[in-house]
């Protein structure tokens, strides 16, 4: 169970500052847990149900993410979205897409 639900990004590349485009990151919570769980993001396995890859909270690993620019919508390697289950919303790849603007730094 997190206590918290402030996310933070570590970045890839020694002396970046900020995420940048076409750049690995880490996102995590600043959190504290009571259980096993970890804060860090990984992609999961495939949901049986719903055949989407969930976003989930996981232990110390290397799982990183990327921002890619691409030149049209709708052709990217994994769109982000919702997914509700059992009354709860999660996060999860190749579905209805959760709208998302980054802003450049």
């Amino acid at each position: 169970m997190l206590l918290s639900r402030a996310e933070f990004f570590t970045l890839f590349a020694e002396g970046d500052e900020v995420v940048r485009v076409n750049r690995d990151f880490k996102v995590a919570f600043s959190a504290a847990t009571l259980c096993l769980q970890g804060t860090e993001w990984k992609v999961g396995e495939k949901d049986a149900k719903s055949g989407r890859r969930i976003i989930v909270a996981w232990g110390n690993g290397s799982y990183y993410f990327r921002i890619l620019e691409t030149q049209f919508k709708g052709s990217v390697a994994a769109s982000v979205g919702a997914l509700p289950e059992n009354g709860k919303i999660l996060l999860a790849l190749d579905g209805n897409v959760l709208p998302v603007v980054f802003e450049r730094a």
